[in-house]
């Protein structure tokens, strides 16, 4: 996607002034296109562009090493788009990180391979959770996270935090994308078990609110009126 120089600097490994050196210099060729939005400078590569620099990286003997680094840079960028999330209107929001989403897709799709950055599969699914949620990608959620989470054990993060954040979106995803299946309660149920004991209010809700509306589209009435009520 879209890129500025802060993250193509990560990326390449890279100094800043460096990294701006140089893609001043593919501008100035005619490889990178560019647009300047005040004082913000944004680049995009021309697919030509793309698929030659692609070609080049693979046979560089650096393949892995870039996109690992590219994979943990956005990784970082979207936890601190789930930090705003709350701070920014949602227009303003998705601006800034919608152009992320393909970044995503590619890092995701790099990593599945990879046994050995199995925790960083994981941290890059739950941090593109809101992105999902937001641009309502309800059943590539569904996907990305059903494969994180039978990768939990592996990872040894059974338990954690992020088992219980994938398990509530897992639950809420297959409720609205595959129906009222029992798969989607045991997961909101596991989740809120781990919210529960780590003492985290706002997964409890969630999980509590989620479960309440399966139980009402079941017909579970009474249920869903003691579930609410919690």
């Amino acid at each position: 996607g879209m890129f500025e120089v802060d993250g193509a600097s990560a990326v390449s490994g890279l100094r800043p002034a460096e990294t701006a050196d140089a893609l001043a210099e593919l501008v100035a060729k005619s490889l990178l296109a560019v647009d300047v939005d005040g004082a913000d400078v944004t680049y995009r590569l021309l697919e030509t562009t793309r698929t030659y620099g692609l070609d080049k990286l693979a046979g560089s003997g650096k393949n892995q090493e870039t996109r690992q680094r590219h994979a943990e840079h956005v990784c970082r960028v979207l936890e601190q788009a789930t930090v705003e999330w709350s701070q920014s209107a949602a227009p303003q929001w998705a601006s800034v990180y919608g152009r992320h989403l393909d970044d995503l897709r590619g890092a995701l799709a790099w990593a599945r391979h990879e046994t050995v950055n199995r925790a960083l599969r994981i941290r890059l699914t739950v941090a593109g959770l809101l992105l999902w949620n937001h641009f309502s990608h309800t059943e590539e959620c569904r996907a990305r996270v059903s494969e994180a989470v039978a990768e939990l054990d592996a990872a040894g993060l059974t338990g954690s935090v992020f088992e219980m954040q994938l398990k509530a979106w897992l639950g809420g995803a297959t409720m609205f994308t595959q129906g009222l299946m029992s798969q989607a309660m045991e997961a909101m149920e596991q989740a809120l078990d781990i919210a529960n004991r780590r003492g985290d209010v706002d997964y409890r809700v969630r999980c509590l609110r989620l479960m309440g509306v399966h139980q009402l589209f079941c017909g579970e009435n009474d249920a869903a009126i003691h579930t609410i009520g919690r």
